[in-house]
């Protein structure tokens, strides 16, 4: 038989936060078949209990995460919506467990004891779920099946016809406003079946419409995936018009508007994924980056802090990061630009705990909650503080394990083939080099779990093509193991790695190599991209725009755009060993792919589409590589005087032009004017023309009246009606035409005016006033239009003509 685990553990010595803002000295934490019993300062030890000694050591509550994004397996069944995109019936709680067990490792390691899975792609998402960041899969689900909120974004398709609808932003938002319509349609019909006893004929059956009815009654929330300040207004609108109760995943830009937020009155789930410093090495570079790109990543890391100040609450999610460990250097930015550390603790605990419901169990160390704990050997959020073990569900994680000796010693093998090779390996670096004669052999992929080592090697080693495995075990100095070939061939090795290796002289083109990489980070792919697409034959030149990030396994997630429409991003990788790229995307002619080489933040390649081959080559403009390299450091930012107010004011919109308060309509007398009427009194010469309440009262020549109102003498200058843009593509956000169908009537440019076009300002300049936006000549029926008077500094509801 095997002895049980024991029931009972006392956590005493440390410094115990079991709340934001609070603090219990010297505190003993007894804990109890997975919960918290007890705690007190100075607390008893009960008897049988398993002692562990955290003297000098910080313990915090576990951290939640609410919002962590996976993709959900959707199947078509009887019920289900006739699009794609619109899923709500799907519920995590039910699907088979939607994080493994190292995902949920990597998460732990971070300190996050629960987190909501959320289902990341569609326009009605489904349900998520609570999982516990345990190591056991039977126990990650804990004893609950826990719902969580129905998940939605502005999603899109990407091909012709009805199985890509919608392909633009409008289409989107309409395809959501009428599935709510018609579930709110479904739904009154079932009660009124049900009304008269069931006679009459039953309303058809649809598990879609029947899982939206828990949001439209409120008795659900939803997590909208906004991926940008100004789609979260949009988000807004639509929650607005359907009562809904909607909590905001942010995209981290929303201090770029931040009036209009704090408008909403919403909650948010703020992730912390702040933009890198962009790649500048030549006028060219310099030339492509716009005031607004290098302001964004200046004060992206003020973000929380100004949510915070303007009593926005939110919580932080590890959303966006490329490892959930990352969040702690996030952080610890945002502290540096004015988030307190207890808001931060906040932000991760208590504040996830309310939004998700559990509060009465999570997110505080206290009698009766969930063992869920986070030790740090310092306080947490200060440099050099990592977490040490992380507590759940009463059961210990060990995150920082003791150190590792080094080894960093060569020696020769014997080979089973009876041939011999020298060795090299370095266990920090986790670096080993085999050779034979004068010829080294690449690995690559090589991993250090204690005694053990693993990786790839070039099969040339075995007289073999391609890449073989090698597994050994090192025992001392005693190494042992075996390479094996794909076709299953099999060479052992054994020898004593006993002699130190000599530290080797790093050469020109090696410290070149490391300059490049610093400047381009360690991740030569994540980052922002401008490409042009040529063709040839018709000497034409498109621009694509992507924005991509580098997977730890070499795959690529992002999205693309082309002539102002996002072109979907089905899948990519990144072959490191020959810097090789390729992306396969949906277009509205089919599938295309993009392959080609990357060097030196420039990609040389052809894309491969329904019109051929053409040739592509794009630029790297701003690098968002996501190693740990690329996290400014306290030593980076040491004095305060170098960083910038967390609160300076900012102009709306961010970047060149934009207005620090909006201008004020006031009374005004222009004077001695030439005044083209536009009417049967033609043009006035030395006329006044009387504005007040922003309207014009009165225009005449000769003495002006009697007013209160400003003199403004126009001497020598012309005053025409403002002028009018009949057919404008000017302001619209992701694509002007719902190009999937011919018929698309239900969609309207209202939904996606975006007020931050700078061409609104260029416009005016040049005395446009209004303007008719209308979609292009794709379709027969292509929507609604939208007519607006140019607003700048304003948002989609101010530029917005109300009875046009």
């Amino acid at each position: 038989m095997t002895s049980a685990a024991p029931r009972t553990h006392a956590l005493v010595g440390a410094t115990l936060i079991p709340a934001p803002g609070q603090r219990v000295e010297n505190a003993t934490i007894v804990l109890r078949d997975g919960g918290v019993l007890s705690v007190e300062s100075n607390g008893e030890v009960p008897p049988g209990a398993v002692v562990h000694d955290l003297n000098g050591q910080v313990v915090a509550p576990g951290f939640i995460d609410p919002s962590v994004l996976v993709e959900a397996e959707i199947g078509d069944a009887a019920g289900s919506h006739w699009n794609r995109l619109v899923h709500p019936e799907f519920d995590f709680t039910s699907a088979a467990l939607p994080l493994d067990s190292g995902k949920r490792s990597a998460h732990r390691r971070a300190g996050f004891t629960l987190v909501a899975v959320q289902p990341s792609k569609g326009i009605f998402r489904g349900t998520g779920t609570l999982l516990a960041t345990t190591q056991e899969d039977g126990l990650a689900t804990g004893s609950w099946s826990w719902e969580t909120m129905q998940g939605m974004g502005f999603d899109r398709g990407g091909s012709w016809g009805l199985e890509g609808y919608p392909v633009s932003l409008m289409g989107s938002i309409a395809l959501a406003r009428q599935t709510l319509m018609d579930a709110t349609h479904h739904q009154a019909a079932h009660e009124r079946w049900m009304t008269r006893s069931t006679s009459g004929p039953r309303p058809p059956q649809s598990d879609a419409m029947v899982a939206l009815a828990p949001i439209l009654s409120a008795g659900q929330s939803v997590l909208f995936d906004t991926k940008d300040e100004v789609n979260a207004a949009r988000a807004h609108a639509l929650a607005e018009e359907f009562e809904l109760d909607v909590v905001m995943l942010g995209s981290g830009n929303e201090f770029r508007r931040l009036d209009d937020i704090v408008a909403m009155g919403r909650e948010f789930v703020l992730p912390v994924d702040f933009p890198d410093a962009p790649v500048v090495r030549n006028a060219e570079e310099a030339d492509s980056l716009s005031l607004r790109d290098l302001m964004t990543w200046d004060e992206a890391p003020s973000n929380p802090a100004r949510l915070r100040d303007a009593g926005v609450v939110f919580s932080l999610t590890a959303h966006g990061l490329s490892k959930p460990t990352d969040i702690h250097d996030r952080i610890r930015q945002a502290i540096r630009r004015g988030l307190s550390p207890t808001d931060a603790m906040a932000a991760l605990t208590t504040i996830p705990a309310q939004l998700l419901g559990i509060d009465s169990w999570a997110g505080t160390v206290a009698p009766g909650h969930m063992a869920n704990l986070v030790v740090f050997d310092g306080e947490p959020f200060e440099k050099g503080t990592s977490v040490q073990t992380v507590w759940v569900g009463g059961v210990e994680h060990v995150v920082q394990e003791p150190p590792v000796d080094p080894f960093r010693n060569q020696g020769t093998l014997q080979l089973t083939d009876g041939q011999q090779m020298s060795c090299s390996f370095d266990r920090k670096a986790k670096k080993i080099t085999f050779t034979k004669g004068d010829t080294a052999f690449a690995t690559k992929k090589v991993e250090v779990d204690g005694e053990l080592i693993g990786g790839s090697v070039d099969a040339a080693l075995m007289e073999h093509r391609g890449w073989a495995t090698f597994r050994a075990v090192l025992i001392e100095d005693r190494l042992t193991g075996a390479f094996v070939a794909t076709d299953g061939h099999r060479v052992g090795f054994e020898g004593v790695l006993s002699e130190p290796m000599a530290e080797a002289a790093v050469s020109e083109n090696e410290a070149e190599s490391s300059d490049d990489e610093q400047m381009l980070g360690p991740d030569p792919v994540s980052g922002l991209w401008t490409c042009t697409l040529s063709i040839p034959d018709q000497g034409f030149e498109m621009t694509i725009d992507a924005e991509l990030t580098l997977q730890a396994d070499g795959g690529i997630t992002g999205s693309m755009s082309m002539m102002d429409q996002e072109v979907p991003l089905s899948s990519g990788s990144f072959d490191a060993e020959a810097s090789m790229i390729e992306l396969r995307t949906s277009t509205p002619g089919g599938e295309g792919v993009l392959s080609g080489t990357i060097a030196d933040g420039i990609l040389s390649g052809s894309i491969e589409s329904p019109m051929g081959s053409l040739p592509v080559e794009g630029t790297r403009v701003v690098s968002r590589a996501g190693g740990e390299s690329d996290v400014p450091t306290d030593d980076d930012l040491e004095l305060a005087t170098e960083l910038p107010e967390p609160n300076r004011n900012l102009p709306v919109p961010l970047g060149g032009y934009g207005r620090f308060k909006s201008p004020v309509a006031e009374s005004i007398l222009l004077t001695n004017a030439v005044i083209w009427t536009a009417s049967d009194a033609g043009i006035l010469d030395n006329a006044w023309m009387l504005v007040e309440r922003g309207q014009i009262t009165d225009v005449g020549t000769g003495l002006p009246p009697e007013t209160s109102a400003r003199v403004v003498d126009a001497s020598g200058l012309h005053v025409t009606p403002g002028l009018i843009d009949c057919h404008s593509h000017t302001g619209i956000n992701g694509g002007v035409n719902e190009g999937s169908r011919a018929s698309t009537a239900e969609v309207t440019i209202e939904d996606v005016v975006n007020p931050d076009d700078v061409d609104w300002y260029r416009q005016l300049a040049g005395g446009l006033t209004a303007a008719n936006q209308l979609h292009g000549s794709a379709n027969p029926i292509g929507g609604r239009n939208s007519v607006v008077k140019l607003k700048w500094g304003g948002d989609a509801q101010d530029f917005r003509m109300q009875d046009a």
